[in-house]
């Protein structure tokens, strides 16, 4: 099943589907599992549909509210540019055109609509299209309005990953 559905991971789950590697057969089998993890391509063949989208979000994204405006933004961090690319193309194919790549210094890229108004399109898509982990972020940002920035960023903050725990801002930004 994951074979099957995998963009990134196609080839190494295949790979790993044969079970035990002969010890003969283990040094080649770890220079392949190495550049498969390397490679940055997507199947032609492959389209993303919502439910993709959906897990793909659930999986890499990240909802956040600006401490300093009443903008909700949403991110998807990936190491692979050629998936970024395909997920824009979704995207934009739907309709919701705010969506930008940006190249970061290090090997991850950034998928990123910073516009409310498309954000809230996005994530309402998103939750009639089965988005799970992230569902109840979604909810809660689209409660956002000019009184209660704050308290969604708080209620926001609660839910999220540690990551940024150390670079966390006041109301004030």
């Amino acid at each position: 099943l994951l074979a099957r559905n995998s963009l990134t991971k196609k080839s190494q789950l295949c790979l790993a589907m044969n079970g035990n590697v002969a010890k003969e057969r283990r040094s080649l089998a770890r220079c392949q599992l190495k550049e498969f993890k390397a490679a940055d391509t997507v199947p032609h063949n492959f389209s993303i549909t919502w439910q993709y989208f959906c897990g793909f979000f659930d999986a890499e994204g990240y909802v956040k509210v600006r401490p300093d405006a009443n903008c909700i933004e949403l991110e998807l961090w990936q190491k692979h540019r050629s998936i970024l690319r395909r997920l824009l193309s979704f995207l934009e194919n739907e309709g919701l055109d705010s969506w930008r790549i940006h190249h970061s210094r290090n090997e991850s890229s950034l998928l990123r609509c910073s516009t409310t108004d498309v954000s809230k399109q996005t994530l309402c898509r998103l939750l009639a299209n089965g988005l799970s982990f992230k569902g109840e972020q979604a909810q809660i940002a689209l409660q956002l309005n000019a009184s209660n920035r704050g308290e969604i960023r708080e209620k926001l903050f609660q839910l999220s990953g540690q990551q940024g725990r150390y670079i966390r801002l006041d109301s004030d930004g």
